[in-house]
C-alpha cells in the first residue's frame, strides 16, 4: 500500500529549509519528534497519524507527503517527490550477547545463508564482539568484532537481511549505522555471494583470493591492507562445511579416467566456493 498526503510545502521541511527525503518508522520518528521543526502541533499530529497508519498496514507499505503540484510525479515516476515514510523495524545495539536471543539470531543467519552455523560460533565471537546491530524482530543484523593485529580496524563478521526484509531498505539502513559508528572496516565474502556487487559499490577497495574477496573502507595504507587481507583469509569458517564425498566409479578394477576428472573438478569447486560471508 502507498498512501499519499498533500501539503503546500511538498514534504517535511527541516530547520535548514530542506525537504527530508526518507524517514523510517518507527525507527527514526522518536528522534525526529524532538527536533525543533517537528514541535508544531500540526507537524506533530501529522507524524503521529502516519506512524499509527503504518503500524496497521503491511510491511511493504509507505506514506508520502508531497505537494499538489508534484502529485503526478509521485504517481507516475519511480523516484517520486516529497518525504516518504517507510515501515522499518527499530535497530537495537548490543556490545555483548547477554540480552540477545541467540536461538533466534542463529535461525536468522541459517535461514538467510541456507547453511548451518558452526556450533562454536557464538563462543568464538563473544569475547571479540564490538557491536551487534539487530532489528527488534530479528529480521536483519550486522556483527562487528575486534581482531588482533588489525591495528584497530574492526572486522564485519556478519551482514544479514532476511528475505522478507530485502528490498525494503533494511540493508542500506544497517550500512548507514556501520558508516556512522566505524570510520574504517573490513570484511570478507565468498566469490559466489550474490550481494558482492552491492559490496563493491560501497567499499573503497577489495582484493580477491582463491577463497574470499576481502573488502574494506577507511584503510589508507597499502601495507595495512595486505595485513587485513591475510587476517580475513585466516579467520575460521563460520558455517559448517559439507563433507566432501568422492564416489568410487570402478570398472575392471580401475577408476574410469573421465570420472576421475569429473570428481576432481567437483572437489575443486567445493574448495573454491565455501560458505558465504
Amino acid at each position: 500500500f502507498k498512501v499519499i498526503l498533500l501539503n503546500q510545502c511538498g514534504g517535511l521541511i527541516d530547520t535548514d529549509g530542506k525537504t527530508l527525503s526518507q524517514i523510517n518508522c518507527p525507527a527514526q520518528t522518536e528522534e525526529l519528534l524532538s527536533k525543533p521543526f517537528c514541535r508544531s502541533p500540526t507537524v506533530r499530529q501529522q507524524m503521529e497519524t502516519i506512524v499509527s497508519l503504518l503500524h496497521d498496514l503491511p510491511e511493504t507499505s509507505s506514506v508520502v507527503i508531497t505537494s499538489p503540484s508534484a502529485l503526478l510525479q509521485e504517481l507516475f515516476t519511480f523516484h517520486g517527490s516529497g518525504t516518504i515514510f517507510q515501515k522499518r523495524e527499530r535497530v537495537l545495539e548490543f556490545d555483548s550477547f547477554k540480552d540477545v536471543d541467540l536461538d533466534r539470531l542463529q535461525e536468522l543467519m541459517e535461514r538467510s545463508f541456507q547453511k548451518k552455523l558452526s556450533a562454536a560460533y557464538f563462543t568464538f565471537i563473544g569475547p571479540k564482539l564490538r557491536r551487534l546491530y539487530l532489528s527488534e524482530r530479528y529480521n536483519f543484523a550486522a556483527i562487528v568484532m575486534d581482531v588482533e593485529e588489525s591495528r584497530g580496524t574492526p572486522y564485519l563478521d556478519k551482514f544479514v537481511v532476511a528475505q522478507d526484509s530485502q528490498g525494503a531498505g533494511a540493508a542500506q539502513a544497517l550500512w548507514e549505522l556501520l558508516n556512522r559508528d566505524f570510520p574504517s572496516l573490513f570484511w570478507r565474502s565468498s566469490p559466489t555471494n550474490r550481494i558482492n556487487r552491492w559490496y563493491f559499490e560501497r567499499c573503497k577497495g577489495s582484493i580477491s583470493t582463491a577463497l574470499w574477496t576481502v573488502f574494506w573502507y577507511g584503510v589508507p595504507q597499502d601495507q595495512h591492507v595486505q595485513q587485513l587481507v591475510n587476517i580475513a583469509n585466516e579467520l575460521p569458517a563460520t558455517f559448517e562445511q559439507p563433507e566432501l564425498s568422492i564416489p568410487k566409479v570402478v570398472k575392471d578394477g580401475h577408476m574410469q579416467a573421465e570420472n576421475v576428472q569429473a570428481v576432481s573438478q567437483a572437489a575443486d569447486d567445493r574448495l573454491i566456493n565455501p560458505a558465504a560471508h
